[in-house]
Parts: structure tokens; sequence; C-alpha cells
């Protein structure tokens, strides 16, 4: 399984592990296969199906509250003028009815004193939402967890070793029982973790 943040290569050169030097390979890609699961969740994504690249989504919100005025959507960045419809208790609204905060992902009523009915998926928003291709500092994620991963697996007895003019050494930095990922990662997605949103929301990709 590939990744969408990484590459053996990438892992590799992270790691200051030379491209000619191939013994370590299988299990720089067994690392690459991690990087999504671990990644994606962190991203308040599936991950199995979760891309961070422009997909199409449809959000069932719970209105919780009576005299809610707008809802947040569930995936971001919102692709600026993506929201195809906008159904409030089974019936579509027409655009003049609400306008789209497409920079913090939320549908307002345009109304005053116009809110939202309660009840269960009252809401219906389809949009699309994603990145047009993988940000840098996402990429640079995805190799640190690939090479974060790489060095907790087994190193068949060996901690270091030296060919050539090529050194590596698996002692230091973030071991297993840290229980958590390198600080560097947290600081790399800062901004793009999972937000609240008002009401509960299920998700249906188009």
């Amino acid at each position: 399984m590939a990744s969408q943040f990484t590459t053996t290569a990438r892992v590799k050169a992270h790691v200051g592990i030379p491209a000619g030097v191939t013994q370590h390979d299988a299990r720089i890609g067994y690392a690459v296969d991690a990087v999504d699961s671990i990644l994606l969740p962190l991203l308040g994504l599936d991950p199995i199906s979760g891309s961070v690249t422009q997909q199409w989504y449809s959000d069932y919100i719970d209105v919780e509250e009576p005299d809610q005025d707008r809802v947040a959507l569930t995936h971001y960045p919102v692709v600026a003028g993506s929201i195809a419809g906008v159904t409030s208790d089974g019936s579509l609204l027409v655009t003049t009815d609400w306008y789209s905060r497409d920079k913090v992902g939320e549908v307002v009523l345009t109304g005053s004193g116009s809110f939202f009915p309660e009840g269960k998926r009252k809401v219906v928003v389809t949009y699309q939402a994603g990145y047009a291709s993988v940000p840098g500092a996402l990429s640079l994620a995805g190799d640190a967890i690939g090479a974060w991963v790489f060095n907790q697996l087994p190193k068949a007895g060996f901690e270091s070793e030296r060919v050539g003019e090529y050194a590596y050494s698996a002692k230091g930095g973030a071991s297993a029982a840290d229980g958590d990922l390198p600080p560097l990662i947290r600081r790399l997605i800062a901004g793009r973790e999972p937000r609240i949103v008002i009401g509960r929301v299920d998700v249906a990709e188009r």
C-alpha cells in the first residue's frame, strides 16, 4: 500500500540512508505502508479511505439548538465556491438563503431571525474539500512518521552498522516506550487537526 504523503525514497533520505544502500528497503516499505493509518486520523480523516486532496462530501448534520443559524462542515479546507447545495428539513435552499464561510468551513443563514430546524440529520450540505495537492508540511510529516516507524521496527539485533563511508545508528530519538509521536510531527500538522463542529455530523463521500 502506497502513501499519499511520502515514498520509500523520501523516508530513506529522511533517515540518512544513501539511495544505493538497499538492505533496509523492505522495512522502509513497511514503514511507508503505515504512514497514512497514523497521519490521516490525526487530520480527522478515515485511516483507510481518507484523502487530503480534493473530494466531494455530503454532511448530514444534526441541529441541536433552537436558535442555530449556522452549521460547521467536517472536512477542511472547503474548496471556495464548491458548495453544490444546502438542504434544510428536506427542502433545498436557494443560494440567497445562505452564504458560506469557506475559510472556516461554515454555512450561515442570511435572513435575520432565520434558524435551522432542530432534529436529527436536518441539514445536508454537499461540497468539495481538500487540498489541490498535498501540502509540503504534510509531506514532511509523512517523511518523519515513516522514519519514526522504521526506527521502531526490529533491527535483527543490531543498533548500528557501517558499510564503507556509510554509517547508520538506530540509537536515540523517540522509542515505542515514549507512547507518542515526536513533537516535530505535531508541529507540522498544527492547524490541520479535526475541528470542533456545531452539531453532530454524519459524512458520506459522494
